[in-house]
């Protein structure tokens, strides 16, 4: 199977684009993956193990959500039921199914909570499951206590402890380490995930390194909280699906933590447009009941595998070694254009490993990883790997100035090339500092000219875009 390698100018250097001088990017530059390549693509949705097939024909229909919003979600909270009874060994490595994505959409009518709200409907019924077994076991729990106090006999035993897939909406330290330490593994589903980025990276008691390793299962984490002492955990598993709109997340990053470990862990998944006819509520279809059963039975299953390694076969092994290889043939290319790119390769190559996993398992846990579902992993991380790109490309994480910048060209380009200053500012929502440094960085790299409106009083500023200006979105 071969990987087909990006083909990126020479001259063409997205870290040192914020210089004036340096932006000078043409139709070509600007769409090293356009779109349309963010697309599923056939060959992978056929690659897929039936579990999952059946889960995107069922879950695809309910709403105008695209498609692309709706697999790796699903996946991640597969990966966190699988939890730490599945792992990978390679080497002196231990590969767990851990899966941290995001969705990036274009603008809040592209249905991100709603994909994330599908995807985890087939989990209900493990849910209900664990909540009747709680129940058994807090009324044989009460009944031993009742006992025990009717006989003076000492009781310490805790209460038992309700099992979840997932962590509280409101992110509290201790709330979450207590559930990770009662569980073994979790998923976290922010409304906005800019607000759990914010206590990831936040200066003071930053969770950023204990959560780099929890992404990475180390065998013991250890925790000091000011309520409940040391939590040690071991092996756990944390999955996350988030949502926001680009412009949010954009705001919230700043330039350094571009290149961080945190960001390049995350698969992005960016949609700008609607890959689907809108529909009113009154045209959704009703549920597939029958097939959503049979999901959930299958689900169901994987909620109490015993703990053991999975191994690859000959077959799987081979594919991933030359998948391994041309991966880093792209990165050494990419690496001269985007020079933290490297980063971001590395992670997924690893997740490759960890979409076999979770594949195989769905598919059939009783049975080494198949070169089927190693490739369809490869597949789907090919498609990941262009959501990176152009996430990378189309500034949703570069500096804050650049983005601006970008921001008025677009404006420009929709509204026929020219604007005034006035419309500038109420369309693009920035302030008057804001607004002014864009355009006069615009003006001085040549992308945009300014024009003087004589009114016979205090002169009005048009702005119209240049040829070198235009750019392809």
């Amino acid at each position: 199977m071969k990987n087909t390698i990006l083909s990126i100018p020479k001259n063409f250097d997205l870290n040192t684009a914020e210089r004036p001088s340096d932006i000078t990017i043409n139709q070509h530059q600007a769409n090293l993956v356009s779109p349309e390549d963010l697309r599923l693509p056939a060959e992978l949705l056929h690659e897929l193990p039936p579990l999952v097939t059946d889960y995107l024909d069922y879950a695809s229909p309910l709403s105008d959500a695209p498609d692309e919003f709706l697999l790796t979600p699903f996946l991640a909270i597969a990966g966190s039921l699988i939890g730490n009874n599945r792992f990978v060994e390679l080497g002196g490595i231990t590969v767990y199914p851990v899966i941290w994505t995001v969705i990036f959409a274009g603008s809040s009518t592209l249905r991100k909570s709603t994909s994330v709200s599908i995807a985890k409907k087939p989990f209900k019924g493990v849910l209900k499951k664990w909540k009747e077994e709680h129940e058994i076991n807090v009324m044989n729990w009460q009944e031993e206590k009742e006992y025990a106090e009717d006989h003076n006999q000492p009781f310490e035993v805790p209460s038992p402890a309700k099992r979840t897939l997932y962590c509280s909406d409101g992110f509290s330290d201790l709330t979450f380490w207590e559930d990770l330490k009662n569980n073994g593994s979790l998923t976290s589903t922010p409304t906005e995930f800019t607000a759990l980025w914010n206590e990831l990276t936040r200066p003071r008691n930053s969770l950023k390194d204990l959560a780099l390793s929890i992404f990475d299962a180390e065998d013991s984490i250890r925790r000091n909280t000011k309520n409940a002492g040391d939590i040690e955990l071991q092996n756990p598993i944390w999955c996350i699906v988030g949502a926001t709109t680009l412009s949010n997340f954009q705001k919230t990053l700043t330039a350094m933590e571009r290149s961080s470990g945190l960001l390049q862990r995350i698969l992005p998944i960016c949609m700008k447009e609607r890959t689907k006819p809108f529909k009113a509520l009154t045209e959704l279809v009703k549920p597939d009941e029958k097939l959503y059963n049979e999901i959930c039975t299958l689900i169901e299953a994987l909620s109490a595998l015993p703990r053991r390694p999975v191994s690859l076969t000959m077959e799987a092994a081979e594919l991933y070694t030359n998948w391994s290889h041309q991966q880093q043939e792209q990165a050494y290319e990419l690496e001269q254009h985007i020079p933290d790119i490297g980063g971001y390769v590395s992670r997924l190559d690893v997740y490759t490993i960890k979409f076999a996993l979770i594949f195989q398992t769905l598919d059939n846990h009783n049975y080494a990883i198949s070169g089927k579902n190693m490739k369809a992993a490869i597949l789907l991380c090919q498609w990941l790997f262009k959501h990176i790109i152009f996430m990378l490309q189309k500034n949703y994480i570069f500096n804050r100035t650049y983005s601006d910048r970008l921001k008025i060209r677009e404006l420009l380009s929709k509204q026929g090339g020219k604007m005034s200053r006035t419309d500038l500012m109420n369309y693009s929502n920035f302030d008057k500092e804001q607004l002014d440094k864009a355009l006069d960085n615009e003006v001085e790299a040549g992308f945009i000219e300014r024009l003087v409106i004589d009114t016979g009083g205090r002169p009005r500023y048009e702005y119209k875009l240049k040829p070198e200006g235009n750019l392809v979105t």
